[in-house]
């Protein structure tokens, strides 16, 4: 299955169209901190028509990738066929990569005649998905995509919900703004002879900050080496900055040890380090017609570091029916989700999902068609055993 197979659905139907909004403006979305969102549903639950209608008429942003952006996320419930299946495996996944904020929208409320009974009903109901998963900061509303029903402004067909409208809750929910907070890393992409402003050669180690923050002055270790340097500047594109940020790309200029290559890592010096092993527990969302079995062997891609692996065990696959796991499973499906471990033919530089998105993130790549197989999001035993399912 290739990764385009895993991205949120691009054939938008027609929709009917809309008188103009007086109150409606190219910057209906501008100030929001949330730039990009996410939207998942059953098929025929109207994604793709309130993906049209709020990116034509509200200028808001889609990322492509099953829950990139990780902050908000738009879980379409259709109100004449309730809760299914696959809304419990979109619960299921949310919980997984731990997604900031969850609007439940009921849409399709026009098709029961906007009844407030039809709305609670869902809401009682994924209520407890919510505390077997737990799931927290969810938010419930009622809408109609195709008729833009409490999309930015309240439906007098659903005078019984008084609450925000769509638009104006994503606008106030948090955001995590905290990223800098986080163990800093540096996974190494390229090092390059490069030229600083001065005009002198340098030594460029390029990558994309995974984490945390790194100033000029920082004393950092290499990995795996445990080789110390200190950065002596930072470039972005041609122009020095003193600080790099979480996802900036940058260019680290070094002073001391720079005998690096891709796939290293540079973490700062008393922080926390990013654990260093070749056994692996992840969870994996299966997206091979294949079948994964335990002794099948994959390329992985982690950070900017590549490896091959065996799957040594699998512990259990979710059943989407009931939210239990499944212990006797020893085959997993395409789109099932399970908990493995891999064997990796050189150990890796991660941390656990939960701590960190990027580092705490693989793919399983299938060594014939170098097509991605499945996604996994790393877990200590800890969490393994602990989890809430």
């Amino acid at each position: 299955m290739s990764l385009q197979n895993n991205t949120l659905g691009l054939n938008i139907p027609s929709i009917p169209e809309l008188p103009e909004d007086p109150n409606q403006s190219e910057n209906s979305f501008k100030d929001c901190d949330h730039p990009f969102i996410n939207i998942l549903g059953n098929d025929g639950s109207g994604k793709e028509t309130l993906r049209q209608r709020l990116s034509l008429d509200y200028k808001v942003h889609f990322d492509e990738a099953l829950f990139a952006g990780k902050e908000v996320t738009i879980l379409l419930i259709d109100a004449l066929k309730g809760i299914t299946r696959e809304s419990r495996k979109y619960s299921f996944l949310a919980s997984l990569v731990k997604i900031q904020n969850l609007v439940i929208a009921i849409n399709k409320i026009d098709l029961v005649d906007f009844p407030e009974t039809v709305f609670n009903t869902i809401q009682s109901e994924f209520e407890e998905i919510a505390i077997k998963l737990n799931i927290k900061n969810l938010r419930y509303i009622p809408i109609s995509a195709k008729y833009s029903e409490n999309l930015i402004n309240n439906s007098l067909n659903i005078s019984w919900y008084k609450d925000k409208t769509l638009l104006n809750l994503i606008k106030e929910l948090p955001v995590n703004k905290d990223n800098y907070l986080i163990a800093p890393r540096f996974p190494v992409k390229d090092v390059n002879e490069k030229t600083n402003g001065g005009g002198s050669a340098y030594k460029g180690i390029s990558g994309q900050v995974s984490g945390g923050e790194f100033k000029a002055g920082d004393v950092v270790l290499a990995l795996p080496s445990n080789k110390l340097s200190t950065i002596k500047a930072i470039f972005n594109g041609p122009s020095s900055i003193a600080v790099a940020l979480t996802l900036q790309t940058v260019t680290f200029q070094l002073d001391g040890f720079t005998d690096l290559k891709q796939g290293d890592m540079l973490v700062r010096i008393n922080k926390n380090y990013p654990k260093y092993s070749s056994s692996i527990s992840l969870h994996v969302h299966w997206l091979d017609e294949k079948p994964l079995e335990i002794g099948d062997k994959f390329k992985i891609q982690h950070t900017t570091d590549e490896t091959d692996a065996t799957i040594t065990d699998i512990r259990y696959k979710v059943n989407f029916d009931n939210l239990e796991s499944d212990y006797n499973a020893r085959d997993i499906l395409v789109n099932d989700i399970a908990h493995i471990t891999i064997k990796t033919s050189k150990p890796l530089k991660y941390d656990d999902y939960g701590d960190n998105r990027i580092t705490g993130s693989l793919k399983l790549i299938d060594v014939k068609t170098l097509e991605i197989a499945g996604e996994g999001m790393i877990v200590s035993d800890e969490e393994i055993f602990s989890y809430n399912i």
